[in-house]
C-alpha cells in the first residue's frame, strides 16, 4: 500500500508539473497502467529465468551447503543501497523538473514537441508538420518512472517466490 502511494503522489506532481487538464488523466493512467502490465511481465518472466541461470556451484560454509546466485545478491545490495538512500531523505519530488526525466528526453528527441494539448491526442498538426502533444510526453514520463518503481520493487519480491506466475499476478 505504501508503495502504490508513493505512486499516486509522483502521479500527481507529473500532472500539475505538465498541467495536464482533469479530464486527460483518466487516458494518461490507462497507458500507464497498460504500460505497467506489459513492462512487469517483461521484468518478472525474464528476471526469472534470468536468476535460474545464475546460480553459481553449491559450495560448504560451516558444514551447510550454500549455492549463491547472482543477480539474487545483486538484486539484495542494490535493495539496501535504495533503502539507506531514502532512509537518509533526499531529493524533494515536488522541486523535480519533470520535463529532464528520461521518458520525457526520448519524446523530445523522436518528435517536435507543441507547447499545447490537443484534445486527448498524442500527435497533432502544426503548420503542416505532424508534431507530438504534451500528453505524449506526460505518458511517457509516467511510464519511465513506472520502470524505475518496479526496478525498486520486483527484485524484493523473488525472495517470496520463483513462480512467475504467482510474482506476476500478485505484483498486479
Amino acid at each position: 500500500k505504501a508503495l502504490s502511494v508513493d505512486n499516486l503522489f509522483v502521479f500527481i506532481l507529473v500532472f500539475s508539473f505538465f498541467k495536464v487538464p482533469r479530464e486527460l488523466h483518466h487516458k494518461v493512467l490507462f497507458y500507464g497502467i497498460i504500460g505497467a502490465l506489459v513492462m512487469r511481465a517483461i521484468f518478472i518472466f525474464a528476471g526469472v529465468e534470468i536468476i535460474n541461470l545464475t546460480y553459481l556451484p553449491a559450495f560448504e560454509i560451516f558444514g551447510k551447503s550454500v549455492q549463491i546466485n547472482i543477480v539474487m545478491t545483486l538484486f539484495g545490495l542494490f535493495l539496501v543501497y535504495a533503502g539507506i538512500k531514502s532512509w537518509g531523505g533526499g531529493d524533494d519530488d515536488e522541486d523535480q523538473d519533470f520535463s529532464e526525466t528520461a521518458g520525457a528526453r526520448l519524446i523530445k528527441k523522436l518528435y517536435k514537441v507543441s507547447d499545447n494539448y490537443d484534445g486527448d491526442k498524442f500527435f497533432t498538426i502544426q503548420n503542416g508538420v505532424k508534431v507530438a502533444t504534451p500528453l505524449l510526453v506526460v505518458v511517457a514520463v509516467i511510464e519511465f518512472t513506472d520502470v524505475l518503481f518496479a526496478v525498486d520493487s520486483i527484485p524484493a519480491i523473488f525472495a517470496i517466490s520463483k513462480d512467475p506466475f504467482i510474482l506476476y499476478t500478485s505484483n498486479i
